[in-house]
């Protein structure tokens, strides 16, 4: 499984890609789960294309560690100020998956909906992106919706951080939601 994305997926600053590939790796017994996670924080979608070439060739060659089977992508919540427009953003999306495509062929691409605390309108804006990105490509698949989870009736209080950033329970419950879009 690889992880790409930016603050919510680096693992410096959260755990849920750990917390999900043991869930997996439990779910699935006796056949592990191993996550390469390539997350940044701060990186952009436009920063992730421009470096996907190298990114890739940190990638162990699917012999190497069994089957790449999925691809969890979490990029957007850096551009709830309106900074992206909708041609750029998606040619440097469909240019990052194409590229993990070619690398990874067998694995599935999922993509996160993101949510950033008092922009639900430009989420919203980023969500449609989102669905015209996974219509275009039949390897790619929507992931988990931040506006419904992580918002949930409270705005995100319960599981961030501050209006960016997940806490513990926010990393237990992306976990979660990863997992059941999976299904497992």
């Amino acid at each position: 499984m690889i992880f790409m994305g930016d603050s919510r997926t680096d693992p410096a600053i959260v755990t849920w890609p750990r917390t999900l590939v043991a869930a997996l790796s439990t779910a699935t017994s006796p056949v592990p789960w191993v996550g390469l996670n390539y997350g940044i924080g701060g990186a952009s979608v436009a920063t992730a294309a421009a470096n996907i070439d190298t990114v890739l060739t940190m990638l162990p060659d699917d012999g190497t560690m069994g089957r790449h089977t999925a691809v969890l992508m979490s990029w957007g919540v850096n551009y709830t100020d309106n900074t992206a427009d909708e041609t750029t953003w998606t040619t440097d999306y469909l240019a990052i998956i194409d590229k993990v495509h070619a690398r990874a062929p067998e694995a599935k691409i999922y993509l996160m909906r993101p949510w950033y605390q008092g922009y639900d309108a430009r989420a919203a804006v980023l969500h449609g992106w989102i669905d015209n990105i996974v219509a275009a490509r039949a390897f790619t698949y929507v992931g988990p919706d931040e506006a419904v989870w992580l918002k949930a009736d409270d705005n995100g209080a319960a599981r961030m951080v501050d209006a960016k950033h997940y806490n513990a329970l926010g990393n237990t419950d992306c976990a979660a939601e990863w997992q059941t879009v999976l299904g497992f």
